[in-house]
């Protein structure tokens, strides 16, 4: 999202966006120019066989796809220097390394495979480079906003020890409004959905309009965790069956167009859930919704809760130790985002109103499961602010 907040901000010039190649220029001729920095047709040769290497077929959209990718890069780029962000020569080296064991092979092997098709390991290293700039400049910036919380953590465990963990995999085409304009984008975004969800090719469809580099692989983003994507995304995918198109949703700076390729659900694993203690403080009758929210208004805890109830004519009682995915729907959804000494907001009950307080937590897990899994959360968020 913020790369495409990006986009609309930053002065992007283009000297050249048409198909097919400019006749009679030099290699170091400039096709664009982003933020004062040129980009060639050598740099453009350069990532176009870079495409065909990932798998992209060659054809009239390779142009625009590589020519649209180079223009974030140099966005990216300029965003991190402003940061002060400068990937390190061995971070670099690093995703040289996954890069080649994503595609089962060693460094040396993927050189020659970059060599055969022409494309200079000095080109795959400016992408990554873009790539783990922009990762840390977001982090630098959202990083507190995507640092998980303990109850976050605990309600993620609680999910996961319930067997509720989904994922979905997705297509994307997103089509930010810089370059074509406002309406002309979304004229586009609903023609696209209405044509794709009567089921022309969406993969063709990405390839050729879509400015993200998934675009490569047909708009593929692979499995995305639902605890991952925002509330509004999981909402739209979750109305659809499996190969459905969503209508046009709103990005920053432009439209999204979603195709659920496939739906699963995670099997429970051995990460471990919490364990807790709860007071509930219950009131009866037709007046029990307000006396229950006066009471949650003074924030008690559990130690002070039972006298102020007391006062109030409300009824407490507390919990043994008990596994929160164990917890009834109610009281689990209730207090899983608590922290210990919260309380939470009234819920209505057949014949009154009831808040529940949260007096105890103690996680089952290990301390390194529940570091991985913070990890794999915070990772999750800081890609999510990145798109």
């Amino acid at each position: 999202m913020l790369r495409r907040a990006l986009l609309t901000l930053m002065t992007l010039t283009l000297f050249a966006l048409t198909a097919a190649a400019p006749q009679a220029q030099t290699a170091f001729a400039p096709v664009a120019l982003v933020n004062d920095t040129v980009i060639t047709h050598y740099d453009l040769e350069q990532r176009m066989r870079l495409l065909v290497v990932n798998g992209a077929p060659q054809g009239p959209q390779l142009r625009s796809i590589a020519l649209e990718q180079l223009v974030v890069d140099r966005v990216r780029l300029d965003a991190a220097k402003r940061a002060g962000v400068t990937p390190a020569r061995s971070a670099i080296d690093a995703a040289v390394e996954d890069y080649a064991k994503r595609r089962n092979t060693t460094v040396a092997g993927l050189e020659q495979q970059l060599a055969r098709a022409g494309v200079a390991r000095k080109t795959l290293e400016d992408g990554l480079a873009a790539e783990l700039g922009w990762v840390e400049t977001v982090r630098r910036r959202f990083g507190a906003r995507a640092e998980p919380t303990d109850p976050e953590i605990d309600q993620e465990m609680a999910l996961t020890a319930a067997g509720q963990t989904r994922s979905f995999r997705i297509g994307e085409i997103v089509l930010p409004f810089a370059g074509r304009g406002e309406a002309r984008t979304r004229a586009l975004a609903d023609e696209l959905s209405a044509t794709l969800a009567r089921g022309g090719d969406f993969a063709q469809a990405a390839r050729r309009n879509s400015a993200s580099p998934s675009a490569a692989q047909g708009g593929d983003v692979g499995w995305v965790p639902e605890s991952g994507l925002p509330p509004a995304i999981v909402e739209a995918l979750g109305a659809l069956s499996e190969g459905g198109v969503t209508a046009p949703i709103p990005i920053t700076g432009g439209l999204a167009v979603l195709k659920l390729i496939e739906t699963r659900s995670e099997a429970a694993n051995a990460i471990g859930a919490a364990t807790v203690e709860v007071m509930s403080v219950q009131g009866v009758g037709r007046a029990a919704q307000g006396q229950v929210a006066a009471l949650a208004a003074q924030a008690p805890g559990c130690e002070t809760a039972p006298a102020l109830a007391q006062a109030a004519g409300l009824r407490v009682q507390k919990s043994e130790p008990t596994d929160l995915a164990a917890l009834p729907p109610q009281v689990r959804n209730a207090v899983s985002a608590l922290e210990v000494g919260e309380i939470s907001a009234p819920v209505r009950t057949q014949d009154g109103a009831v808040a529940f307080i949260l007096c105890a937590r103690v996680s089952g897990a290990s301390a390194e499961a529940r570091e991985a899994l913070r990890g794999r959360m915070r990772s999750q968020r800081l890609q999510g602010f990145a798109a």
